[in-house]
């Protein structure tokens, strides 16, 4: 099966794949998304401590030896005054090495995370998706998902 966990020795990997994501982002909006000095070397400890936690969904998908998406998620309860109906699972790294892979890596690697997210008692994903990411929400929104919120930034 080409999705696994992800190991210590996929880590610079990863690290690639979210600061290639990072890069694009910073694009769409530009002070919201602007790349810390060091952005890589400071996700590295959060990352290596995410790949090692039994409780983290820490997965990778990956072809001919070569990893082209990640996929992290967490579960978590609702905020107190929202009752989904049980817990559920954030997903806020996750991305493709292409656009092109968000109708078949990315559907494989969010179907794979719902068969986890069951058994932890989630009943919901929530997926970070930035508003101009097109290829992705339109990934989402085949699969069923909807948008919930938006989030709106403005300078001081």
């Amino acid at each position: 099966m080409p999705i696994r966990q992800a190991t210590a020795a996929d880590i610079p990997r990863i690290l690639a794949l979210l600061q290639q994501r990072r890069e694009v982002y910073q694009h769409y909006a530009p002070t919201f998304w602007r790349i810390a000095d060091r952005a890589v070397e400071k996700h590295d400890s959060f990352i290596r401590r995410l790949v090692h936690d039994d409780d983290v969904l820490t997965v990778v998908h990956e072809e001919r030896d070569h990893i082209d998406g990640v996929l992290i998620a967490t579960t978590m309860d609702a905020p107190p005054v929202y009752d989904p109906g049980g817990k559920v699972c954030m997903i806020d790294d996750y991305v493709v090495e292409s656009p092109a892979l968000w109708r078949e890596v990315g559907m494989r690697l969010l179907e794979h995370c719902r068969d986890w997210a069951m058994t932890q008692g989630c009943v919901l994903q929530i997926i970070v998706c930035a508003q101009k990411d097109v290829p992705k929400s339109a990934m989402l929104k085949g699969m069923g998902a909807e948008a919930a919120s938006e989030w709106y930034v403005r300078a001081i």
